[in-house]
């Protein structure tokens, strides 16, 4: 349960309950409170339930973290409203449902981990206008249909789609420059096995030239 005293902190900026055991659902009314806050991290608690719709009211929060809880239901569509949101954490719970199109809203979003919950369907085309994010974590879900291939879509570092068995598409420059890794890997690989080979008969054919030397010179000159 949330402390009364709580109730008193309408100036609260910080608050961070991560890595206790806390269980229950999260009070309504404590986000109605702190909506000055710009961090809230409830990381690697035993928190379930639906999360409260009332997260809409932080205006200000720039780092949202419930990763790791046991949070249910569908994804608040209200968390559009925390325009000033930077890194959004939400991985690791039993969300369902699609990814809420309130989220294009988050113009400023940098880090956005939805991995290992319970969402599916497509993945929505506005991510590819989000133009700060640089990380965006999808793994372990049920998303299908095809990969959006601009922007943070079009990168091979900073995204993971993997878990998600029905998707398909996606980036041709992302696995364009797989392909290439993996050639130059080969090719690599084939230049050091032919120096390898080179030294082993260099070194063997110099070994035979002396032995061949060596018996000549006996031969010539017995003992």
């Amino acid at each position: 349960n949330r402390p009364p005293s709580l109730g008193n902190c309408q100036n609260l900026i910080l608050l961070t309950t991560c890595k206790n055991k806390l269980s229950g659902t999260v009070p309504r009314q404590l986000l109605r409170i702190i909506t000055r806050s710009v961090l809230l991290d409830l990381f690697d608690n035993l928190l379930s339930g639906h999360f409260p719709a009332e997260v809409g009211n932080l205006k200000h929060l720039v780092s949202l973290d419930i990763s790791s809880n046991m949070f249910s239901g569908e994804i608040p569509t209200t968390l559009g409203g925390c325009t000033s949101l930077e890194h959004l954490s939400m991985q690791d719970n039993s969300f369902t449902g699609s990814i809420p199109s309130t989220l294009s809203s988050l113009k400023s979003i940098t880090e956005l981990d939805l991995s290992r919950n319970n969402l599916s369907g497509h993945i929505p085309q506005y991510l590819e206008n989000l133009s700060f994010l640089s990380f965006l974590n999808l793994s372990y879900n049920h998303f299908e249909g095809k990969v959006p291939i601009e922007a943070i879509f079009n990168s091979t570092k900073g995204i993971s789609l993997v878990g998600n068995e029905n998707l398909c598409g996606g980036s041709r420059k992302s696995k364009f420059s797989i392909l290439i890794k993996v050639v130059i890997q080969v090719i690599v690989l084939c230049l050091i096995l032919v120096v390898f080979f080179i030294v082993v008969y260099g070194r063997r054919r110099r070994s035979t030239q002396k032995s061949s030397n060596k018996l000549s010179m006996e031969q010539q000159y017995p003992m």
